[in-house]
């Protein structure tokens, strides 16, 4: 009587899971390793170890996928080959054998500690990617199947008339089809096949896509000269029948080419480069390939098991803030946790002079997705194309993305090149919107916009007004960023800390990501109510945002112990004033790109730099008074024009020639490798718009005049607006009355009614003006200067004030009219690497020294006498000192 066959080892569990692959391994401890290891797999193995498969009865394995995990040695890959066979006789309905790497000791099993290269993501790979067993029966073409492949190639069994087939070869290579796998980029998903060939003895595994595998083109691609299909009409068919045919049914694979959120079975995971984290922590069975777009290197370590570990890992993270000032370090930390909350709108621009520390503190921020993403490993530049940058921001989902390196240079094309590019990034970023593109066959293909996002480096700020508004500048100055303490942080993000705290947060995340996420909007729109008193519409958005998440991470710090609640309370101080003090510096970087008021800037350098002139309204055959200004230019006592005559003035007022100014302008700004972003039309409409034209016809941004005897068309402008020192027109910032006939400017004569007349406003006290804005100057540490926009934000915060008239809202504007009757005018300084318009301290007290006696008065205008804009329809105010 024969023995009765051995039960398989753990074989009820394995009859309980019919769907489940069955990993089969050498002995009962690696079994109970591997059942550990791999808890989506049934594990079994045979009693008596590699001697003994034969005496086990592998029945329960019918109709089930089989893989099997040999040992490192000869004697578990013989175990292999036995267990393949066996399984495969009682109808395993595929059987595969994992191939170990050599760099694995001897003799290593699953029971045994992996070598530090291997993770568990390492392993799994080797279960995905076994190699189907060739045993006996598997793929000799046995049965009905007229093909045969063995170590010879793959050869058709021709039948002939008399029954006797005849062997026709047609290849000299063996070919299996393993696996096929499709990739799912959250727009597109595409189909390859996972092949496995052999030939002369060696092998080798690749991808096809679907679409070229019929073709067979990819024989020689992918084996070399050596590898050939016989000559024939058909053999190509043949060929590629015989390796569909004769390949075992093969694993379906899904492999995610996105970083960030996806729903998968109705719960949200979040994907990276190793695979996916959810609310439980690391998710398996859920794969992802990144290598195709670059970003390979953003590998995420298993969230932290204990609180210990989230808590040094935060705390690590929160010392990024040490590192330099708040202006600086609070809105790119901000930023990091801010990204994975979902798609943003806005993008962070680190700007400085080269030598600061740009990239290196990108990386840090780059490093809490992964510890190789240091400064050499960036993954995007902006010498790359801009195809090349858009498929990369739009596979980065929900996560930081640093564009590294804004440094226009070269030939003026090559500047706007550059231009161009992050033009066309930022706006798509600012816009959630890509750009439509069509197959081959007519159709339009899937949009891919910016999902993340974007951190970007430069020695200098992309140009337009539209493009600024979608940024937020962040500049870094010499000094910012000592040596010795980037070096730490260096080694700390090296070390996998800031990657640890990032997955603790998103796993944090997945906990209630629709609930987060709403949470996160409501927040902004309360931090954003906050700020959208005189900034751009689009900044205090972009700020409450970064605001919101840097207090839910915080939030979330103090909920793990990383951080007490004092210190919460204080660090959320400290970073909301900076975040609101940026704010208000958006507004100059923002102005620099206006339109109007760079149109401004460029006719007075042109007419500075002696390329342009502008003649004598009054007298044309008369040199202008302060002709040097004008563009004239002094030879043996006498005064020559230089250049085209873009306009005329009488003094007071501006007579620009339409195209002649813009033709200028776009001139000018060629020659520093930039231009005007908006046609003439338009720029003129954006002057009347920020109140710089005055006198402007009904409909119109122009008027008609008569000069030199001629009647011209001409925008009209104060003279104080291009050239300081001038006093400012009476009306200076209004559209002005309508004028039914032209205005004769040489006789010197105007039309009446066309000058704005205003009753003025009596206000008290108006020498507490000085008295406040001194008290800011204290109040901010007595720094020299102050930001127009940030003393007029603190001077709004203490509420109504005697010198503002009831009900009339403070601007940058008003404050500067209320200051210039007393001499003090902003001045452009050089702050935060850009030319920026503040106010002296040391003026101010010599205002306050020298304010005149109480009883007299003094009447100033609604506009500045330095050239910021104006708003239409203000009265002049009077004040009874």
């Amino acid at each position: 009587m024969p023995p009765t066959p051995r039960l398989l080892y753990r074989l009820p569990g394995l009859l309980a899971a019919p769907a489940k692959t069955v990993l089969v391994v050498e002995g009962e401890k690696a079994a109970d390793a591997a059942a550990r290891i791999f808890p989506d797999l049934a594990v079994t193995t045979c009693p008596g170890g590699a001697k003994a498969p034969a005496k086990a009865d592998w029945r329960p394995l019918r109709g089930r996928r089989v893989v099997v995990w040999p040992d490192q040695d000869e004697e578990g890959r013989a175990f292999a080959r036995d267990v393949g066979r066996l399984v495969a006789k009682v109808g395993a309905s595929e059987v595969a054998i994992v191939d170990l790497p050599e760099t694995l000791p001897a003799k290593w099993d699953l029971a045994d500690d992996p070598p530090p290269t291997f993770d568990r993501r390492r392993l799994r790979e080797l279960v995905e990617k076994a190699r189907p067993f060739a045993g006996e029966g598997t793929t000799d073409g046995s049965g009905s199947s007229p093909y045969r492949m063995n170590g010879h190639g793959i050869s058709w069994l021709k039948p002939t008339r008399d029954g006797s087939p005849v062997t026709i070869p047609l290849t000299n290579f063996g070919a299996r089809i393993v696996a096929e796998i499709e990739r799912d980029d959250g727009a597109d998903r595409s189909l390859h096949f996972e092949i496995e060939t052999e030939l002369a003895g060696r092998r080798k595994r690749f991808e096809v896509a679907s679409s070229e595998f019929a073709g067979m083109g990819w024989v020689t691609r992918e084996l070399g000269a050596k590898a050939l299909l016989h000559p024939g009409h058909t053999v190509r068919d043949h060929a590629r029948f015989a390796i569909q045919s004769l390949s075992p049914e093969p694993a379906r694979r899904v492999l995610f080419a996105q970083l960030g959120w996806r729903e998968i079975e109705g719960r949200p995971y979040y994907l990276h480069a190793g695979g996916a984290i959810g609310a439980d922590g690391e998710a398996l069975g859920i794969d992802t390939d990144l290598s195709a777009v670059g970003l390979a290197r953003f590998l995420l370590p298993e969230p932290p098991r204990d609180e210990k570990s989230l808590r040094e890992a935060l705390r690590a993270s929160l010392s990024l803030l040490d590192l330099g000032p708040a202006r600086v370090m609070v809105p790119i930390l901000a930023a990091v946790y801010r990204a994975p909350i979902g798609q943003a709108d806005f993008a962070i621009w680190l700007v400085g002079q080269t030598g600061v520390f740009k990239s290196q503190l990108a990386a840090l921020a780059q490093q809490h997705w992964g510890p190789a993403l240091d400064a050499h490993h960036l993954p995007g530049s902006w010498s790359s194309t801009g195809n090349a940058l858009e498929v990369l921001a739009f596979a980065a989902a929900d996560t930081l993305l640093v564009v590294d390196d804004f440094a226009p240079s070269g030939s003026a094309i090559e500047v706007q090149r550059y231009h161009r590019e992050a033009a066309r990034l930022l706006r798509a970023q600012g816009n959630n919107a890509g750009r439509s593109r069509l197959r081959p066959d007519g159709s339009v293909r899937a949009v891919k916009p910016p999902r993340g996002l974007i951190l970007a480096t430069g020695e200098d700020v992309p140009e337009g007004h539209s493009i600024r508004a979608r940024l937020v500048v962040v500049e870094l100055d010499k000094g910012d960023i000592a040596a010795e303490r980037l070096s730490a942080c260096q080694a700390t993000a090296a070390g996998g800390r800031f990657a640890a705290a990032m997955a603790g947060w998103i796993r944090h995340l997945a906990a209630d990501l629709a609930g987060r996420r709403r949470r996160h909007r409501q927040r902004s729109a309360e931090l954003a109510a906050e700020l959208a008193r005189g900034v751009h519409a689009r900044t205090p958005r972009a700020i409450a945002e970064l605001g919101a998440a840097f207090e839910a991470m915080l939030d979330f710090s103090v909920t793990v112990g990383a951080i007490p609640e004092p210190e919460r309370a204080s660090r959320w101080r400290a970073a909301w004033r900076a975040l609101r003090d940026l704010a208000f510096a958006q507004a100059s970087h923002q102005e620099d790109e206006n339109p109007a008021h760079r149109f401004l800037e460029l006719v007075s350098g042109a007419l500075a730099a002696k390329r342009v002139h502008v003649g004598n309204a009054v007298d044309t055959d008369a040199v202008p008074g302060d002709a040097g200004q004008w563009g004239w230019t002094k030879i043996a006592g006498e005064y020559r024009a230089n250049g085209d005559t873009i306009g005329w003035t009488d003094g007071r007022r501006l007579y620009l020639e339409p195209e002649a100014a813009y033709a200028a302008a776009q001139s000018f700004a060629a020659r520093q490798g930039t231009g005007l972003a908006v046609s003439a039309k338009t720029l003129w409409k954006r002057l009347k718009e920020a109140g710089l034209l005055i006198g402007c016809e009904p409909g119109r941004n122009t008027t008609k005049v008569v000069i030199g005897g001629q009647r011209r068309r001409v925008v009209t402008l104060a003279v104080s607006r291009l050239v300081e020192g001038t006093e400012a027109e009476a009306g200076e910032g209004t559209a002005g009355a309508a004028r039914e006939d032209p205005v004769d400017v040489g006789g010197g004569a105007a039309v009446p009614g066309s000058e704005v007349q205003s009753r003025p406003t009596v206000v008290e006290s108006p020498s507490s003006v000085l008295d406040d804005v001194l008290a800011v100057f204290e109040a901010k540490g007595r720094p020299r200067a102050l930001l127009s926009e940030e003393l007029m934000a603190e001077l709004v915060k203490l509420g109504p004030r005697p010198w503002l008239p009831p009900g009339v809202t403070l601007t940058v504007n008003r404050l500067a009219s209320a200051l210039a009757g007393f001499g003090v005018r902003p001045k452009q300084k050089w702050i935060h690497g850009s030319n920026r318009r503040a106010y002296d301290r040391a003026e101010v007290e010599m205002a306050v020294r020298q304010a005149p006696l109480a009883g007299s008065s003094v009447s100033v205008g609604s506009s500045s006498a330095d050239g910021e804009q104006g708003h239409g329809g203000d009265e002049p105010w009077e004040y009874e000192l």
